[in-house]
């Protein structure tokens, strides 16, 4: 039970990172608002790792395999992330991160032994690609033209997922020589620091001058990935917990992510086309839980 609580805090948690998000890329671009967000969230971890005594002689023994991890879990995944957020709606883009559950169960069939696909997570999964499709016809044509954007955007946003997933299977299959904070501390800090670089490099200034709503936004923006991945990591990391099983408390993250988005932002509101697709990708979602009670 103490698991189950931890995962449905945690993806509540995500789920308001969809509005925070967009409303930093109203002051700046994507990848800089990300390598700011991710640096900041690796700061904020270094005083629990020096709480925790962490054996830093290790953790330089294992440079190799953080820097591997840093790649995958924040500057591969979160930068898709924002490039997607930026071009999707924030609500829209809940929605669609929804469908990672049936993700991750897709990837831990091909990777992980023991965490196969049976016949209820494979309705699941064919009813989670129904309401996605349902969403992306809506969202993805403009009368009779493509909206190219949405479609990149959307693009964008699955390869995030299929990323994160991967990271989480890497945590699952890497679990006991690291611990798992140390885990959400480096891949943070390194991919932060790694992606504010490579924005520096390729992106123009920020849109406008930064105030105490963006900083206020922006220490929020680290505190989510500094908490959620240390508990998520942690959850990941102990004996006989499945990655998809874990994954599919996210079924929580299109319902409140859309909800905050469409509260918090003034320029998104809900359509009845949107609704129904995050119906079927939530009813999907509760399909593979029904069958993961049993």
């Amino acid at each position: 039970m103490k698991n189950k609580i931890l995962a449905i805090f945690v993806c509540l948690l995500w789920g308001t990172a969809f509005a925070s998000v967009k409303f930093g890329l109203s002051y700046t671009t994507p990848l800089h608002l990300c390598g700011i967000r991710f640096t900041l969230a690796g700061l904020f971890l270094i005083p629990l790792l020096i709480y925790k005594k962490t054996d830093w002689h290790q953790c330089l023994k294992e440079w190799r395999f953080l820097i591997k991890f840093a790649f995958i879990q924040t500057v591969i995944q979160y930068s898709l992330f924002n490039f997607g957020l930026d071009k999707v709606a924030a609500a829209v883009s809940a929605i669609i991160i929804g469908i990672g559950p049936l993700m991750a169960a897709v990837m831990a069939h091909i990777f992980l032994p023991n965490d196969k696909l049976n016949l209820k997570k494979s309705i699941a999964i064919a009813l989670g690609i129904i309401g996605v499709v349902f969403i992306s016809l809506n969202k993805g044509f403009e009368g009779n033209n493509i909206n190219l954007s949405f479609w990149i955007g959307l693009t964008c946003l699955f390869l995030s997922c299929a990323s994160g997933f991967y990271a989480d299977i890497t945590v699952k299959k890497y679990s006991g020589k690291l611990s798992p904070y140390v885990l959400a501390a480096m891949g943070n800090l390194i991919g932060g620091v790694i992606i504010f670089i490579i924005s520096l490099i390729v992106e123009e200034p920020p849109l406008k001058e930064f105030d105490m709503p963006f900083y206020l936004n922006m220490i929020w923006l680290g505190i989510i990935p500094a908490a959620t991945f240390a508990i998520w990591y942690s959850l990941i990391s102990q004996p006989g917990v499945k990655v998809s099983e874990l994954n599919i408390w996210r079924f929580s993250i299109p319902l409140s992510g859309a909800i905050i988005s469409w509260i918090a932002l003034s320029n998104e509101t809900p359509d009845t086309n949107t609704i129904v697709g995050m119906l079927i990708i939530c009813s999907s979602l509760l399909v593979l839980n029904i069958n993961l009670k049993k």
